[in-house]
């Protein structure tokens, strides 16, 4: 019977420390799987958290971009008096890389365009329309039609070197040492360039178009390509001249004074 009991003992604590054990070991899975519930929340939580707090400084910093953009437009309003205004009339610009690409218009139709690379000691300048060009500058320089771009050098105050390009795309030297006052007699086109570079670095933009088959009006093209002011009369904004494409365009912006219309595109422009 003492054998007996010895053995129903050791059977029922065994199975004592089995639940025992096993309870234990339930308690520690079940205490870690909250601990990772409460990890996970917590990762989300912050996840959120940072989500919404980058949202917040976007937006912040959207408004803080369209307000600068708008104070320098009417900064540019202040220095383009109208002097300024009648020597870029009839001039379209755009940033291309390191040139400045200039192009003069008569109407609304392109006479030539030109690349002007600016340099203290050697600017140059490209020519495309090399016939329109030189006959706008008055020069009887003679170029072979065989080179369809024409790029001159200045060296120092007096002198053009002159490289042509032809139709196989090889650069030729065809003059050194030409003088600047005799090849043009009347006006400078690196002085001419020059300017127009210096008032469009002033203002700070980069693209400049004229549309004067509308009724002659002028946008500047803001850093980011997606903010415009344009110069606009009153009288042509309200004119049946001006067609309703433009017209509702215009209505999305700013009238921040006479004449002037500022407003935010939806997407920024090629290259802004």
């Amino acid at each position: 019977m003492a054998v007996q009991c010895y053995a129903d003992t050791f059977v029922i604590n065994q199975t004592l420390v089995l639940r025992i054990n096993i309870c234990g070991k339930n308690r520690h899975l079940r205490q870690a799987a909250k601990r990772y519930r409460q990890a996970q929340m917590t990762f989300r939580t912050t996840i959120i958290i940072l989500s919404l707090a980058g949202l917040f400084h976007s937006c912040r910093d959207t408004k803080r971009g369209d307000k600068e953009l708008e104070e320098q437009a009417n900064r540019i309003i202040q220095r383009l008096d109208t002097p300024t205004l009648q020597f870029l009339d009839q001039w379209n610009y755009a940033q291309r890389g390191q040139a400045n690409f200039w192009r003069k218009l008569s109407g609304d139709s392109s006479i030539f365009n030109c690349s002007f690379y600016p340099s203290v000691d050697t600017p140059k300048l490209s020519i495309y329309q090399v016939d329109e060009f030189l006959n706008y500058f008055k020069s009887n320089l003679q170029i072979d039609t065989a080179y369809y771009q024409i790029q001159f050098t200045k060296i120092g105050d007096t002198a053009l070197n002159l490289v042509g390009t032809n139709n196989n795309g090889q650069d030729i030297l065809l003059s050194k040492n030409l003088s600047l006052s005799k090849t043009f007699p009347e006006q400078n086109p690196f002085d001419i360039l020059a300017r127009l570079n210096q008032i469009k670095d002033t203002l700070n933009v980069i693209g400049i178009s004229h549309y004067n088959v509308l009724g002659g009006f002028v946008q500047f093209y803001l850093p980011g390509g997606q903010h415009i002011l344009t110069c606009i009369s009153d009288t042509l904004l309200n004119s049946d001249h001006l067609n309703k494409f433009w017209k509702t365009e215009f209505s999305k912006g700013n009238r921040l004074s006479k004449d002037w219309n500022f407003r935010k595109l939806e997407n920024p422009i090629d290259g802004g």
